[in-house]
């Protein structure tokens, strides 16, 4: 999560910055942002369900996080109080 908080705001000092297409090995880009989700994910009662295998991607590293960790974020934050939480990826 270090690293993409840093990227983030790294790009918002540069503005724009070129896209670096790598291949993304999704299951462990998934890993590492749910990772950082624990916290916030036991807090709600919720529980991330990762469907694997997940396919592989060729993007942007920094993008491809963002997205995703926004996704999450967003699911985690919007869950209905009155009901247990369950996201599915």
């Amino acid at each position: 999560m270090d690293r993409l908080i840093n990227a983030i705001l790294k790009m918002s000092r540069e503005g724009r910055r070129a896209l670096v297409p790598e291949q993304l090995p999704m299951d462990r880009v998934i890993d590492e942002i749910a990772a950082t989700l624990k916290q916030r994910l036991d807090d709600a009662g919720a529980t991330l369900v990762i469907e694997k295998p997940l396919p592989d991607l060729v993007n942007d590293r920094v993008a491809i996080e963002q997205i995703f960790a926004n996704l999450l974020e967003n699911a985690i934050k919007y869950l209905a109080p009155a009901r247990p939480g369950r996201i599915v990826v």
